[in-house]
């Protein structure tokens, strides 16, 4: 399923583990009323096993040059690069990516 760094960061993540206090030395990745742990979510692009769906991540256009304007999620940065053009980044909050620990999505 592709989702957003911040949706992901809501999910459960089996792979996992905390430290139970109450008997080490167990760990865990669920307390005991079988609900996810606080610990145990998802951590994101933080993780080894992240994937980013699609692959671009910045768009360069002439500058100068009447190519057609990026449209959102695209952004300007304000930078130039050393080939004279203007460098464009995707929002990060509209970027998508998934867990890639258990293989790819279908629909990435």
């Amino acid at each position: 399923m592709l989702m957003t760094e911040e949706q992901a960061r809501t999910k459960w993540c089996p792979k996992a583990r905390a430290s139970d206090q109450a008997e080490p030395p167990l760990s865990i990745n669920r307390v005991r009323t079988n609900k996810p742990d606080g610990d145990c979510l998802c951590i994101a692009s933080d993780c080894m096993a992240w994937r980013w769906a699609g692959e671009k991540t910045a768009y360069q256009r002439l500058v100068g040059r009447n190519d057609p304007t990026p449209e959102p999620p695209w952004a300007p940065t304000g930078r130039v690069s050393t080939a004279g053009r203007e460098v464009w980044e995707m929002d990060a909050g509209s970027r998508q990516g998934f867990c890639g620990a258990f293989g790819k999505p279908e629909a990435a």
